[in-house]
């Protein structure tokens, strides 16, 4: 038994990041939101999947195949959440203007309003129990060292998804083989 390396210091306190941020913020911001009845909650993992993507891509909207490969749906389990959240008024789904082979996918007024009260609250959520835990100082530190962290994994966050095998390209070959992992 020897000391942990810098690395794998570095690994495991990701790991406890991974599990704070999902067990101790997320899910009781989550449960709190479900009990005051926002519509988002009530949504399916693969669905709220699907609108955040949407609501985040800037784009105004995917092809479904686009979507099906940004939200990792196969295409077949993909057009059973939209229809879902079309029927209830979140996204649309037209015909492409200029290639009628290809559906776009769009998010809907109410689907934005959707997830913009959900964003709000559970940062107003989290926004309280760090004032109510946290020194104002203390909370600016954490930012400081998020942000901090945040620009360290831009740098390497690309290298790190082609080893982690999520771009499925003939780039990920050659990054395993630059690093002799096989």
């Amino acid at each position: 038994e020897g000391q942990m390396t810098v690395f794998e210091e570095i690994n495991q306190n990701m790991g406890k990041l991974k599990m704070l941020s999902a067990e101790r913020a997320f899910i009781p911001m989550h449960k709190l939101m479900w009990h005051k009845g926002l519509a988002f909650t009530r949504l399916t993992v693969a669905e709220r999947n699907i609108i955040r993507v949407l609501a985040s891509s800037g784009r105004g909207s995917y092809t479904v195949t686009e979507l099906a490969d940004k939200a990792g749906f196969s295409y077949p389990n993909l057009n059973k959440i939209l229809k879902g959240l079309e029927d209830d008024g979140y996204i649309k789904r037209e015909v492409n203007r200029e290639n009628r082979r290809y559906i776009d996918v769009t998010i809907t007024e109410s689907g934005t309003e959707m997830i913009e009260v959900y964003l709000r609250e559970g940062l107003a959520f989290v926004q309280k129990v760090y004032e109510r835990y946290l020194t104002e100082e203390e909370i600016y530190k954490l930012n400081e060292s998020l942000s901090y962290a945040a620009s360290i994994y831009e740098k390497i966050g690309s290298e790190l998804d082609l080893y982690a095998g999520e771009t499925h390209d003939r780039k990920y070959e050659n990054t395993v083989q630059d690093y002799d992992v096989v």
